[in-house]
């Protein structure tokens, strides 16, 4: 059987548990699909958030995915002891066999889910012990260490570790970090009035879904292999590059706000290889690297610009290519076109001693006076008129001042406004070009000029207008990928957060490629 189709039920067993505890938790879904994921990870979650914001429920019903499960919860204060947390002292131990010994049954050592609430006002003790159990999950009982059956450690509480108390290690322990809120959808919240103080599931999951331990540590050496593409990696660096880049063009103080120790980088990899599996696929993909949100934020000030970096640098292929045409459009707009003739070397032929003769514009004859040429602009459009002479079965063209009434009087018929503007050795009507008569001599250079590709510049200008229309296919691709709807641990946020960097990128992709244009027009 392949790896795929092995994958796929455990996907479904995972998105079937989260639907069972996540039921009457409203606005926390998502709060549950991670500490979930960090849960089967192997990790631990910190949450942040003030009282009564449903934290310990999702610490008990994390329980419930367990056949054997149990869980252990504590409320920290300044005067908490070790007993409280890992168990008394067996007082018959100590006095019959000289051993320090804790009772540890239905404490923290024999759990599989803890939930500590208010944990940065835990003492130096408490906290020496919660390193080792973290970093090895084992605990020192005595003259014996015992292997925890811990899955996941869940921590709470209204405030960030104070700086300078040496809270540093067990912070930096705690993966995944969320910012929980209370309810702000009003039919949210109406639905929560309405549910009455019951906590509990309605229904009981089936045990046929439960994880065993054998199914828990099969499923933690499955993820170690699955793959780490070096797209991937790449955006890994991306991200790396962008908080540092952003640290060097602010206070040195901010510099602390995002330091992320090695150690962290390779639990968050870990974590990204959890919620691929956990979703069926073989490889991470860039909607588990979204899990960098929740994971590289050391204050909540910190919050914005991560989201900021992450989201960016899924999208840095688009806006460095963006830029790169850019750059290039600009250096030809500042060259000459090649093979063009200078304007100075195109002598259009004079007819009748004061007319220039235009080309391809009328059935018959057309002619502009020659004075009302060289007053023209190449960059702004002037008012004229173009009118039929009877007599000679011509027509010609002048300029008008519109403040001026025009006299039609005369042989002047067929009388009708344009705007007209000097093109080089040509003459612009109402935005279409059109030759004028030249001498013999200019002909041959018109000639060069025509078969000599200033194509170059003509076809550049078509090669990046194919690529933008590529980068726009991409583009919407990209974000129509199931990866963004289907991912198990991606909130609808999330999402949104994604899709606004998206508009972002069309919108410049569409904004070059009017450019792009108005240069084809010249």
């Amino acid at each position: 059987m392949e790896k795929s189709e092995v994958m796929k039920p455990v996907r479904l067993q995972v998105s079937a548990l989260l639907k069972y505890i996540s039921e009457g938790l409203f606005e926390k879904e998502h709060i549950m699909s991670l500490a979930l994921l960090s849960t089967l990870a192997g990790e631990s979650i910190f949450l942040l958030g003030p009282p009564g914001t449903a934290k310990s429920m999702i610490a008990r019903r994390l329980k419930m995915i367990f056949r054997q499960g149990s869980s252990f919860e504590y409320l920290m204060s300044r005067f908490s002891t070790p007993d409280e947390i890992f168990g008394p002292v067996s007082i018959s131990k100590l006095k019959e066999q000289d051993i320090y010994e804790r009772i540890v049954d239905d404490y923290l050592p024999t759990s599989t889910i803890v939930f500590l609430d208010e944990i940065w006002k835990a003492g130096p003790s408490i906290q020496n012990s919660l390193l080792t159990v973290l970093n090895e999950k084992i605990y020192k009982n005595g003259r014996k260490e015992i292997a925890l059956p811990l899955k996941g450690l869940i921590a709470a509480s209204n405030e960030l570790p104070v700086e300078g108390e040496g809270l540093e290690a067990l912070w930096d322990r705690f993966l995944v970090r969320v910012v929980s809120n209370c309810i702000s959808n009003e039919r949210s919240f109406y639905k929560m009035l309405r549910q009455g103080t019951k906590t509990t599931i309605r229904q009981p999951i089936p045990k046929v879904m439960l994880i065993t331990d054998e199914c828990y540590k099969q499923w933690q050496d499955e993820m170690e292999q699955i793959e780490i593409s070096d797209e991937i990696l790449k955006l890994i660096t991306r991200v790396r590059m962008g908080l540092r880049k952003y640290v060097q063009n602010t206070d040195e103080a901010d510099g602390e706000k995002f330091y992320i120790s090695d150690r962290r980088w390779k639990k968050i990899v870990h974590l990204m290889q959890a919620s691929a599996f956990l979703n069926g696929r073989r490889e991470i993909v860039e909607s588990d690297v979204l899990l960098l949100f929740y994971c590289l934020w050391n204050k909540t000030e910190a919050i914005p610009v991560i989201l900021d970096v992450v989201s960016a640098s899924l999208f840095t292929d688009y806006i460095e290519r963006i830029e790169e045409i850019k750059k290039q459009l600009e250096r030809i707009q500042k060259e000459p076109v090649r093979g063009e003739i200078p304007e100075d070397n195109m002598k259009p032929k004079i007819f009748n001693y004061f007319y220039y003769k235009v080309e391809r514009y009328k059935t018959t004859p057309c002619y502009v006076f020659s004075t009302d040429y060289r007053h023209l602009d190449r960059t702004k459009d002037r008012d004229g008129i173009c009118y039929s002479d009877a007599q000679s079965r011509t027509h010609f063209i002048r300029l008008i001042d519109m403040d001026v009434p025009f006299s039609s009087s005369g042989q002047r018929h067929n009388i009708c406004r344009i705007k007209v503007r000097r093109g080089r050795g040509t003459l612009i009507i109402d935005g279409k070009e059109y030759p004028l008569c030249c001498s013999e001599e200019r002909n041959d250079q018109e000639k060069m000029r025509e078969e000599s590709p200033s194509n170059g510049r003509k076809q550049l200008l078509d090669v990046w207008m194919r690529e933008c229309e590529e980068l726009k296919v991409r583009l919407a691709e990209k974000m129509a990928d199931a990866q963004w709807t289907e991912n198990l641990f991606i909130s609808v946020n999330d999402r949104q957060y994604i899709k606004k960097y998206a508009v972002q990128c069309e919108k410049r992709i569409e904004s070059l490629l009017i450019t792009i244009c108005n240069q084809q027009i010249l």
